[in-house]
């Protein structure tokens, strides 16, 4: 029998087309094996979520019947930037195997999930070097580059990113009904930072730009890592102006007479961009460039940008970016290989190979691309689907053996009154024990979660999460922080800048009042620079009080 090749499908459901890629493993080596699109039912996905899983499986499952593609695949889904929450957090140094739980209590403590089957996963940023190694300098506390003797003070920055469960079900119900098996959910636009990493090749940094219809993402790698990840509420709904209502991504609206041959002679003034949104575009991502220029100026990122798009009538984007921002941008696709299927080849050959970015970086997840690990968003929803199906298992293999035993005991009546009554004993018992048994595994998984959480936090010993609530909730809008540094015998130093003299006075008078701060005073102050920004830096220096004290305050201050 003929060994069968692992594959795996990368599926982006975007709101205008479906788009797949399969790739192909064999002898540790990938290849594109199909390729294919297919129009969305109208309506289907509104704001990035399935609205219609029926619809959606019964397209999906078309595409795939067209694609020669067979059921029972595994396959990783796309979740669109419409519904996912990007938030990027400082939480305290611990080793890898800590952060899950650190960052799992940093979501419960903001209320980032709202629903209680909605998830989350993160990236961990690893910022370069900066161009001020001081180790007296603020910057020196969050590069990179440890100041000496500071190794257990450097806060760690993490990008977490939330999906809530009526997103989760939906696209469940949906990928259930096309007869396919989830292997991950992951957001579109980080599957596109896997093809731009790919696209970037051997080029020490990566600047890309990742556009999904409601917003675009950046992300910024140096040398194999992830240095920043951000999100710009401008995306292609926004860009694009003046689509008519039955041309959409490339297709027709089966609801009106017009045909391919009427699209290939419509005027290109039918389809106009959206100047002002791509000015703002460009504007926030010059303001990206400078910061991270000024601060990481040894990364080297402003030569070229790599550009992921979700709509093919945006190629002329990567025209009025390259203009605005006086750089080179460079359009992501699919790589191709001579191991890719010849009609794959075609396909991305085209012209459509730019909108398979998403479906190909969701298809090589983990397996090619090692860099980019896994962001997996269905890993709670996995474990609970295996923990009932196990549920399931152990309570069928009991009513079979209780079957057995009373079939058993057919032919010996004087017993079968007794073997009854404790069939219904023992019934009784079990199903008491099996609801002790849910109940204390609750409370241990409680439990276990708590100890995690205490065990990563004991080391850090500071109120942080306190200290920077107090901080963001009472600071003036024209006063912005740019650094805040708790050395280990406490001292903490605050770097920033206000608009004049007297909202940083403001400022340091607002913060003095924070009950875990202790003698802040102003050490330094300057009027910056037009190149640094206007207003004036200051840098307040004070003391930080312990947990143990935070706690011993608490209990003192009950009546």
């Amino acid at each position: 029998m003929a060994r069968k090749d692992a594959s795996l499908l990368g599926i982006d459901l975007h709101e205008g087309e479906i788009r797949v890629v399969q790739i192909r493993m064999r002898a540790n080596k990938s290849s594109i094996a199909k390729v294919g699109k297919a129009s969305m039912p109208q309506g289907a996905i509104i704001r990035g979520k399935v609205m219609q899983p029926g619809a959606v499986a019964i397209a999906l499952r078309l595409l795939l019947n067209s694609m020669e593609v067979g059921t029972n695949n595994r396959a990783v889904i796309g979740v669109l930037g419409d519904t996912t929450l990007l938030r990027t957090l400082p939480v305290p140094p611990v080793p890898d195997s800590d952060l899950p739980a650190i960052v799992s209590g940093e979501v419960d403590h903001y209320g980032i999930v709202k629903t209680e089957g909605g998830t989350h996963g993160f990236l961990r940023l690893f910022p370069p070097p900066p161009r001020n190694t001081d180790p007296n300098s603020v910057l020196a506390g969050l590069s990179g580059t440890p100041a000496p003797n500071q190794d257990d003070v450097k806060p760690v920055n993490v990008t977490i990113v939330a999906l809530e469960e009526d997103v989760i079900a939906n696209l469940r119900e949906t990928v259930h009904e096309a007869n396919l098996t989830i292997d991950a959910l992951e957001p579109t636009q980080y599957a596109m930072y896997r093809s731009v990493m790919l696209s970037s090749g051997a080029a020490s940094s990566a600047f890309g730009l990742m556009i999904n219809p409601s917003n675009t993402d950046i992300a910024i790698s140096y040398k194999g890592n992830l240095v920043a990840y951000r999100r710009i509420d401008v995306g292609s709904r926004a860009i694009l102006l003046n689509t008519p209502a039955h041309i959409d991504y490339g297709y027709v609206e089966p609801s009106h007479d017009v045909f391919v041959d009427d699209l290939m002679d419509m005027e290109p003034a039918e389809i106009e961009l959206n100047y002002a949104a791509v000015e703002s575009l460009s504007v926030e991502v010059q303001r990206t460039l400078d910061y991270y220029q000024r601060e990481f100026p040894n990364i080297g990122i402003g030569d070229t940008l790599y550009l992921a798009l979700d709509d093919s009538r945006l190629t002329s984007v990567s025209e009025e970016l390259s203009q605005r921002l006086g750089v080179t941008i460079e359009l992501v696709q699919p790589p191709s290989s001579p191991n890719d299927n010849p009609e794959a080849t075609a396909e991305l050959a085209s012209g459509a190979g730019p909108i398979y970015a998403a479906a190909y970086g969701l298809a090589v997840q983990g397996a090619v691309m090692t860099k980019v690990p896994r962001l997996d968003l269905f890993t709670k929803e996995r474990k609970a689907v295996l923990k009932a199906e196990t549920t399931r298992n152990f309570r069928g293999s009991i009513i079979t053996s209780i079957v057995a035993i009373v079939l058993g005991s057919v032919g010996y009546e004087a017993y079968a009154r007794q073997i009854a009554q404790l069939n219904q004993e023992i019934k009784t018992k079990q199903e008491t024990a099996s609801d002790l048994r849910a109940k204390t595994n609750l409370a241990n998984s409680i439990r276990e979660k708590q100890a995690e959480q205490f065990k990563a936090l004991r080391h850090e010993g500071l109120p942080l999460t306190a200290m920077m609530d107090y901080i963001s909730g009472t600071i003036d809008s024209r006063t912005g922080l740019s650094q805040v540094v708790i050395a280990p015998d406490l001292t903490i130093t605050i770097d920033g800048s206000s608009t004049n003299e007297k909202v940083m006075i403001d400022t340091l008078t607002t913060l003095q009042g924070c009950p875990v701060l202790r003698d802040l005073t102003m050490v330094h102050f300057e009027q910056l620079s037009e190149e640094a920004g206007y207003g004036v830096g200051f840098t307040f220096r004070g003391k930080s009080l312990s947990l143990d004290k935070v706690e011993y305050m608490q209990e003192s201050s009950k009546p």
